[in-house]
Formats: C-alpha cells, structure tokens, sequence
C-alpha cells in the first residue's frame, strides 16, 4: 500500500501509476496483463490528462474512453467497493486465485412450492478469491492520505 497526498490533476494520476510500476518493478513483479481498478474521481481525471493522447474522432463523434494504460487494462469501480480513500489498485492476475462454491441445486414440484403453484428451482453460487502468501507484491494499492 501506497500512501500519498490527494490526486488533484490528471498528471498526479499519471505519476502515482508510474510510481506503482516501478515500485513493482522494483519488488520484481511482471505487470504483463495486470488490471487497473480505479475510482470514478481517479478515471476522470486520468481521462482529462490523457484525451490528447488517447482521444479519437470518427464520424462526428469524439471518444474519450480511455480502455488501458501502459497496457494494464483499466475497470472503473464505485468507490464503495475499492474503500475509502482508495485511488487505485494494480492487481497481476497471476496474484489472485477466484474460487467459486455451488451449492446443491434444490428442487421444489409445485406440490411443496407454496408460493406459486409451478416448479421453483433455487441455486446459490459464493465467491471468495485467494492471495496467495508469495505473490503479494503483485497486488499494489494507492491510498489518499
């Protein structure tokens, strides 16, 4: 984790990503298809440093989505989700284990449904993901002080 002083301008954004990378570089983390969850605030000021460079014009239309940076592909997420105070997370795939738990699937003939008188089928699925021990370093977060 990655503490510093609030992101104020899209070149701020810009320079806390590259301090990630070297620090990955630095803990020898290959960020070769790592992904770029970032808030919204973070994602529209990255947007507004780099529309020069990314931006497109076709057909009377002018496209500022920006999909990757420095070929991590970005998932915008709701700040709620990435916690607070949160810029950004840099995670390597290869860091992470998704685990997905079924359960039984139970059927109910319309006999024993007492809702409705028709077949109810329930089916529930968790997910959980894994850190593994060794591969920490390849997960990177940037916190606002």
């Amino acid at each position: 984790v990655v503490t510093g002083e609030a992101l104020t301008t899209g070149q701020d954004v810009v320079n806390a990503i590259d301090e990630l990378e070297a620090q990955a570089i630095d803990n020898e983390v290959n960020l070769a298809g790592a992904i770029l969850y970032m808030s919204a605030t973070a994602y529209t000021k990255l947007k507004s440093q780099a529309i020069n460079r990314f931006g497109t014009y076709t057909d009377d239309t002018y496209n500022r989505v920006v999909n990757t940076f420095d070929e991590m592909k970005i998932v915008r997420v709701p700040q709620s989700r990435l916690g607070e105070g949160v810029d950004f997370i840099i995670v390597n795939p290869i860091a992470v284990q998704a685990v997905a738990k079924h359960e039984d699937m139970r059927i109910f003939d319309p006999a024993t449904n007492q809702e409705k008188n028709a077949w109810k089928l329930q089916y529930r699925i968790y997910h959980d993901i894994n850190v593994f021990e060794n591969k920490k370093k390849g997960i990177l977060v940037r916190k606002t002080a």
